[in-house]
């Protein structure tokens, strides 16, 4: 007896062919019915129905990512008023918009017109701003809605640059050089770009150069500014693109750097310099929901406007009527004087205060050590001869165990307060009084 090579029945000797599947003795066996036959691939082989999988799973993973960069949250930024509000303050909302569509094509990387010869070192940056820094000042702007701030820097004795959308709605701007105000008389502005030129009435600091090519990519860079209205500061960062197109509510700007440096609100205007102390962009505006994404005005577009003015048109009129004087005075003292406690600055904030509200530098300290005020808001000014009275809002922030009375864990605070002032020699508003403009002043943020 033997066993069947097909189908493992016994077969005797006596017969010639098998009982079970018929085959004969001597052929050579096949695939029983209905089996499959299994191959095993080499390394990096697949079979048929794997690829196909992989390549339907890769196509969906590229639509949906696909899917996500055209219509995902749309880049939202905001000028750094710092910056995108069109009104020079506080944040406005403007979505970025990719300057091509996507495309299964790797594009073509951007020839930057400059390239750096070297990396410059933070040590060599910080000396440049030691050299440059003096040029740069802070932009008080006092509008229908308030008051606000931003930043400039000269390109000559006379002349400062600063973003457009800082001086928008302006009835009065003033530069603050140190711990002097400077009337500035706005020279006109170039609205598709952005920019605006001011007038000062002396050179108070250094002059930039404005750089004749826009940086490359990779390009180490530093911002100077008053981000939130406090301290002159420097921030780090490098290029990271050229050509980007962003959208706000005031417009869509083109051919803007993008950059990964700090650029927060009160930054606005201020200048982007490279290793040599050159003007490589101005900030103007930052990313909403995002890390390291801001934007600036190129060189180029820069270099552009400082030389050919006769090209800037006027800043439109505000859409209230101007204020007179003693009106935007008033709203300029208090934004000093809210400014002052920003930067730390007891001189300058016992200036603004009539001599019976001085206290000592240490006490003055200890009470506002902590404190940081921003949304200047100042609703209404009456004035007569002398003497003024103001009704201003504002938000304080600060740390536990420094808020006002009744709230002093409090670390964000509402104001509501009515001011009194007095004129003093060279037409300079202080503060003589202050109380709460309802029975409660105050409210927690």
């Amino acid at each position: 007896m033997d066993r069947c090579p097909r189908c493992g029945a016994q077969v005797p000797l006596t017969l010639g062919q098998c009982p079970r599947c018929g085959l004969s003795r001597g052929d050579s066996p096949t695939s029983p019915p209905g089996s499959q036959v299994a191959q095993r691939p080499r390394s990096g082989e697949r079979s048929g129905l794997v690829t196909a999988s992989l390549v339907l799973v890769l196509v969906v993973a590229l639509l949906a990512v696909g899917g996500l960069w055209v219509a995902g949250a749309g880049p939202f930024s905001s000028n750094p008023r710092p910056a995108a509000q069109p009104t020079p303050g506080a944040p406005v909302t403007v979505t970025v918009t990719p300057t091509q569509p996507p495309t299964t094509a790797v594009p073509s990387a951007p020839t930057p017109t400059t390239t750096p010869s070297s990396t410059p070192s933070a040590s060599s940056l910080s000396q440049v701003y030691a050299q440059v820094q003096s040029g740069v000042g802070l932009v008080g702007v006092t509008t229908c809605d308030g008051a606000f701030t931003g930043t400039g820097f000269l390109v000559d004795a006379n002349t400062m640059v600063t973003a457009e959308h800082v001086v928008d709605g302006a009835t009065t701007v003033q530069v603050r050089f140190g711990r002097t105000w400077s009337p500035a008389t706005v020279i006109g502005v170039a609205a598709a770009d952005d920019l605006a030129l001011l007038s000062l009435p002396t050179q108070v600091g250094h002059t930039f150069t404005v750089a004749s090519d826009d940086p490359g990519p990779g390009t180490s860079i530093a911002a100077i500014g008053f981000p939130l209205g406090g301290p002159k500061s420097l921030s780090q960062g490098t290029i990271s693109g050229l050509g980007r197109t962003i959208t706000t509510d005031s417009g869509t700007f083109r051919g803007l750097l993008q950059t990964d440096t700090a650029i927060n609100p009160g930054n606005s205007g201020g200048p982007l310099i490279d290793a040599t102390g050159q003007v490589v962009g101005v900030a103007d505006a930052i990313r909403l929901n995002s890390q390291g994404i801001g934007y600036a005005v190129a060189a180029s577009k820069v270099a552009a406007v400082v030389e050919s003015t006769e090209t800037l048109t006027p800043l439109p009129p505000p859409p209230c009527e101007r204020q007179p004087s003693a009106e935007a005075a008033v709203s300029q003292a208090l934004l000093s004087y809210l400014n002052a406690i920003n930067t730390g600055d007891y001189h300058g904030a016992m200036s603004y205060l009539a001599p019976s509200l001085r206290t000592s530098r240490a006490q003055w300290l200890h009470d506002y050590a902590t404190s940081y005020d921003t949304g200047l808001h100042v609703i209404s000014v009456t004035a007569s001869g002398y003497t003024a009275h103001a009704w201003a809002t504002f938000t304080s922030h600060q740390d536990p165990g420094y808020g006002p009375s009744g709230a002093r864990q409090a670390t964000c605070v509402n104001w509501s307060l009515d001011y009194d002032l007095s004129r003093v020699e060279g037409g300079r508003w202080i503060i003589t009084g202050a109380s709460g403009h309802a029975a409660q002043p105050y409210t927690v943020c």
